[in-house]
């Protein structure tokens, strides 16, 4: 694991698809385990980064109005 990488490999194996074409083998991994495909995991993420941003004004603001 690298100061880059946001989880060891093993973890982000579990957690996001790896596969090179459409999962719809039988074989495929994530399939099995029920993951999204890279494309809909990526648009996941930058739609909770873009509310986890709105949450952080949020509460700075609250915190910025305190005595």
């Amino acid at each position: 694991m690298s100061e880059a990488d946001p989880a060891p490999k093993e973890v982000l194996q579990e957690v996001s698809c790896g596969c090179q074409g459409p999962c719809k083998s039988k074989r495929c991994n994530c399939r099995k385990a029920g993951l999204k495909k890279k494309k809909e995991m990526d648009w996941l993420q930058n739609t909770m980064t873009a509310k986890l941003r709105r949450l952080l004004m949020h509460v700075r603001r609250k915190v910025d109005k305190l005595p």
